[in-house]
């Protein structure tokens, strides 16, 4: 699964799940050039070993900063 979070000082912010995890392993995030895309990959509905990459909009994603 992936989670996001913030540098505050010296320390970080707790972790908070992205809501694009499922069931399934999600690993890998990868930002586009722009940074308007997440890239990914996971193996939902897949079988073990068998790997896609998907995207999503960040903008969709974005949890309030601290």
């Amino acid at each position: 699964d992936l989670f996001v979070t913030w540098p505050i000082g010296s320390r970080w912010t707790d972790p908070i799940p992205l809501p694009l995890n499922t069931a399934a392993n999600e690993y890998m995030p990868t930002f586009s050039p722009d940074r308007t895309l997440l890239f990914f990959a996971s193996d939902r509905g897949l079988g073990e070993g068998r790997t896609r990459i998907y995207y999503m909009r960040w903008q969709a994603m974005r949890r309030p900063h601290p």
